[in-house]
């Protein structure tokens, strides 16, 4: 990160401070994101053992949101909140990362979802919805991307994202740059027939098991 962190917003110094990270392990204060990992990891469901998308079911509890298709999604309504699995994209990194092969594996587990939506085991989902820092590689599966506000809340998302980063990859801070830092993340949606619609007209890609 430089001698003395030049570019980089003052929090990512003072958390650079905080513990060295760096491939799934954490000294100091770091450790903190260790144990929420711990905490929280174990109550997502992944699509299957080893994978790269984990999710959750929730409630809309924000305002009514529009999506492009013009499905209104309201408060009460049923999300499918998608995640990441750190600990297998450490496991893609460590063994020389393909971002090409990682979308090749997200996207045959998309469509693993999709059948356990049409199938009804999942319940009425009225949308998938994700707040991440990887909102390139989703918005290659056609979903919205919008940008969150710049509000407190949001801050605390993206310090604790910054952090998580850092934790995981293979060089820890040393792979973070002041362009990479200064990202906000982002805020993904794509509605329930959308997304059945849309991985109906692909075919999942071969990917090789875990």
């Amino acid at each position: 990160m430089g001698a003395r962190g030049e570019g980089f917003p003052w929090w990512v110094r003072v958390l650079r401070h905080l513990g060295h990270a760096g491939g799934g392990r954490a000294t100091g204060a770091m450790r903190v994101w260790l144990a929420w990992e711990a905490f929280w990891v174990p109550r997502l469901r992944a699509v299957r053992p080893g994978s790269l998308v984990r999710y959750a079911l929730g409630t809309h509890h924000g305002r009514p949101v529009r999506l492009q298709d013009g499905v209104l999604v309201s408060r009460g309504d049923r999300l499918l909140e998608l995640h990441m699995d750190n600990r297998t994209l450490l496991r893609l990194a460590s063994s020389g990362f393909d971002p090409f092969a990682a979308d090749r594996l997200g996207s045959g587990e998309l469509h693993e979802l999709a059948t356990a939506i049409r199938s009804g085991a999942l319940g009425p989902v009225r949308a998938l919805h994700a707040v991440t820092p990887f909102a390139p590689a989703l918005r290659r599966q056609d979903f919205e991307v919008r940008p969150v506000p710049h509000t407190v809340a949001f801050w605390f998302t993206r310090l604790y994202m910054t952090g998580l980063f850092a934790l995981y990859h293979p060089s820890g801070w040393a792979a973070l740059t002041p362009h990479r830092a200064r990202r906000w993340p982002s805020e993904v949606w794509m509605s329930r027939e959308r997304f059945l619609q849309r991985m109906s007209a692909t075919a999942p890609p071969a990917v090789p098991a875990p």
